[in-house]
Parts: C-alpha cells; structure tokens; sequence
C-alpha cells in the first residue's frame, strides 16, 4: 500500500521516488498545491476504492497524516 500511496504523489506532484517522505506536507513544497491536493485525494480514492469524506480530506495535510487515515479506514500500509 506504501508503494501505491509513493506511486500516485509521484504521479501527481512529479516527485522522485526518493523524494516521497512521511513527513512530507501539504503546501511544503510548490508542488503540492490546493489542484494538486484534490488530485491526490482522487487517486486515492479510485486506488484503495474510498469515497473520503471533506473532514477527512481536510485533514490530509502530510504523508503521515493520510497513511494514518488509510489505516483507519482499514487498508494496511505495510
């Protein structure tokens, strides 16, 4: 799941593999704008098979923050 969660920032954002990091935050880095944000919340969505909720991507504001989210939601990021 971690890789999955790596591969749609990198998709997204045009990140380096390398470059992916749980403590990675929204707005840290030019790249991960407001458009961009929502982009990432619809791979995440259309990839694990979520419909996440606005309290829920509100509160996605770090790498961290939405891995702890999936588990919550029960999808093991491993």
């Amino acid at each position: 799941m971690r890789a999955a969660l790596q591969e749609i920032f990198v998709t997204e954002l045009g990140l380096k593999p390398e470059d992916f990091a749980d403590d990675l935050t929204y707005n840290a880095i030019p790249e991960w704008d407001s458009a961009s944000h929502m982009a990432i919340i619809m791979a995440i969505e259309e990839k694990f098979g979520l419909s996440l909720e606005s309290d829920d991507i509100v509160a996605m504001t770090s790498v961290r923050k939405i891995l702890n989210l999936l588990e919550t939601k029960g999808i093991a990021v491993g």
